[in-house]
């Protein structure tokens, strides 16, 4: 398994752990992909361009 499958799989499993505690199943994977963002690789961090890395932020915005 590769490192990056690794993280993958080790967040995932402590994302199984907390999603529980997120009432709204859509909160729950914004939740995930923002902490997701947040140990990637990109450079500034701001909430734009976590939004655009999760899929949620528009193009035109």
């Amino acid at each position: 398994m590769t490192e990056v499958a690794h993280c993958a799989a080790e967040l995932d499993s402590w994302f199984a752990r907390v999603a529980g505690r997120f009432a709204r199943t859509d909160l729950r994977w914004r939740t995930r992909d923002y902490v997701r963002g947040l140990l990637g690789r990109a450079a500034l961090k701001n909430g734009w361009q976590l939004g655009w890395a999760g899929g949620t932020a528009s193009s035109g915005s």
